[in-house]
């Protein structure tokens, strides 16, 4: 019922509880032709701490962010949706959700908080150092020209 590419999700819905955190139902709704449905948030980063991780239908994880607009600060601001290809990648465990990954250590970070500015997604310049284990394979995608210009062929590289 639901095809690729032309879904939107029109509502994230969740509940600030009395002492400031957030309740247990989180819930997304989808919208696809005449069709919705509406879905658990399984994956929750706020603050950046993991603060729900269950099972759900999606595998999907927000994570939530302040808004500024010029001096005005609203801390439960912004949602960014990551499906799961893109929550187990490692720019976002890292850099969107601020997790500790085996082999990478942060070394530098301003005090930029990521967040929605004036509209904008901006966040920290931030550093890791990277300890390798020498076990890593070596990728002919980006160490072999040809071999790159052969799989992309349309990204202006045309000769070596």
């Amino acid at each position: 019922l639901i095809n690729s590419g032309n879904a939107i999700i029109n509502e994230i819905t969740l509940t600030l509880l009395d002492n400031g955190d957030i309740g247990p139902d989180v819930k997304m709704n989808l919208l696809s032709n005449n069709f919705k449905k509406e879905y658990d948030i399984g994956c929750i980063y706020y603050n950046n701490k993991k603060i729900r991780d269950i099972d759900t239908e999606l595998d999907y994880c927000i994570k939530i962010i302040p808004t500024f607009y010029g001096k005005n600060e609203q801390t439960l601001g912004g949602i960014l949706l990551q499906s799961k290809k893109v929550h187990t990648g490692l720019f976002s465990r890292l850099y969107i959700n601020g997790e500790s990954v085996n082999g990478f250590e942060k070394v530098y970070s301003d005090s930029t908080p990521l967040g929605f500015y004036n509209g904008r997604i901006v966040g920290p310049v931030t550093i890791w150092s990277i300890n390798y284990f020498g076990d890593e394979k070596k990728s002919d995608t980006f160490t072999n020209l040809s071999k790159y210009i052969e799989m992309y062929p349309d990204h202006g590289i045309y000769d070596i």
